[in-house]
């Protein structure tokens, strides 16, 4: 159950990275 929220927040962070590659944390 914890891994679909890990998920939701990966694909948030790829999709800021693409916007926003200088954020690579």
């Amino acid at each position: 159950m914890k891994n679909r929220s890990r998920n939701n927040f990966g694909a948030a962070i790829n999709k800021a990275v693409s916007q926003a590659p200088l954020i690579k944390e």
